[in-house]
């Protein structure tokens, strides 16, 4: 059944105009500001990963967030969400949830 294996799985991106390091450090701000749960964060290999308990909807839901150099200034942010298991709401649930992600990534990070 390898061919259904990405059935579940959302994602969404965006680039920023920070080096790796800041925009790292900032998302974790954020992150934390917006109350997710870390699961993992690992800057050396450039990834975070966030958590969801099981709910009515689904087992769960695990979301990858990975960091790409584009240029000196500017990083892009690659957000994977795997649903768990469950059911169809709990998939589109997590769609809205790398949505969610990306936009307060852009509030939080917007030039004050």
């Amino acid at each position: 059944m390898e061919v259904f294996k990405d059935l579940f799985k959302n994602e969404g991106s965006q680039t920023f105009s920070y080096s790796y390091g800041i925009l790292f450090k900032k998302v974790l701000e954020s992150i934390k500001k917006n109350k997710w749960v870390i699961k993992k964060q690992n800057k050396k290999n450039r990834l975070i990963e966030l958590g969801t308990g099981w709910s009515m909807y689904s087992y769960g839901e695990s979301i990858l967030i990975t960091f790409k150099k584009v240029s000196k200034r500017k990083t892009r942010i690659n957000i994977i969400s795997r649903n768990m298991g469950g059911t169809f709401i709990g998939f589109i649930k997590d769609h809205k949830n790398v949505q969610k992600l990306i936009k307060e990534f852009e509030e939080d990070l917007k030039i004050k």
